[in-house]
């Protein structure tokens, strides 16, 4: 009845219906993504997948998370708007500046 453990699911599990409770959270690397690494305006078909991966995770009562983005204000905040739930970032000051400044 107490779940301890869960496994970090991949964008494939999206699409496998693997139970919620064992598999929670979506968690992909940004690269193996989006060719777009920040630089300059998001385009908008990365913006759409974005958008539609966090929307397809939340209907399914999971989480999502993106590792190795671009750390910077501009790709945190698109995170945001596409809600994606949590952001990572090797750089913890330049994001808590950024989350308070918003």
């Amino acid at each position: 009845p107490v779940r301890l453990v869960a496994i970090d699911g991949r964008l494939p599990d999206l699409d496998a219906n693997t139970p919620v409770p064992l598999v929670p959270l979506i968690s992909a690397s940004w690269p193996d993504t989006f060719r777009w690494m920040g630089k300059a305006d998001m385009p908008g078909e990365v913006e759409l997948r974005l958008r539609e991966i966090a929307l397809k995770a939340k209907e399914q009562g999971r989480i999502t998370r993106f590792w190795a983005t671009p750390q910077n204000d501009y790709v945190w905040g698109k995170q945001l708007e596409a809600d994606v739930t949590l952001l990572n970032t090797d750089d913890l000051g330049k994001l808590r500046e950024y989350l308070l400044s918003r």
